[in-house]
């Protein structure tokens, strides 16, 4: 009789029981990994260990977004540990954009728009300040040549 693989179910049940009054008495429905997303912890009760979840639908459906949102719950949850985040869709610049935006709470053309009128600003002090030494460098010129 082959017993591999064979899990004895009352232990299992034990655990399981464990698991969900240590939940209870947290007052937390998650009782593994919380994906931050509240109606999806409530019916999973969180990533489970020895989970392994596929995300896909149609383009444009949100999926980016979707895992982006609980690696970021994770990451905040478990602030001691790493994980490993993997897309076909964007590089890895654009995925630390978009966890800068959720870390700031604030939209990542907010951040580009700031970002931008800093750039602006600072090139605008930098040309003055060029202009300003060369035309002072000018002056002395002129004013040596009478």
């Amino acid at each position: 009789q082959q017993t591999e693989g064979v899990v004895d179910l009352n232990g299992t049940l034990e655990k399981v029981v464990l698991r969900m009054e240590s939940s209870a008495q947290n007052a937390d429905p998650v009782t593994a990994t919380p994906t931050g997303i509240q109606e999806l912890d409530e019916v999973t009760m969180g990533g489970q260990a020895g989970d392994f979840i596929v995300i896909g639908a149609r383009p444009s459906m949100g999926e980016m977004a979707f895992c982006q949102t609980i690696a970021y719950h994770i990451l905040e949850k478990f602030q001691n540990l790493s994980i490993q985040f993997y897309s076909m869709e964007m590089p890895a610049e654009q995925i630390v954009q978009y966890f800068l935006a959720m870390r700031a709470r604030v939209s990542l053309q907010a951040i580009m728009l700031v970002l931008s009128t800093i750039l602006f600003k600072f090139k605008v002090i930098h040309f003055m300040d060029y202009l300003s030494k060369n035309l002072n460098a000018r002056k002395k010129y002129y004013q040596q040549g009478n």
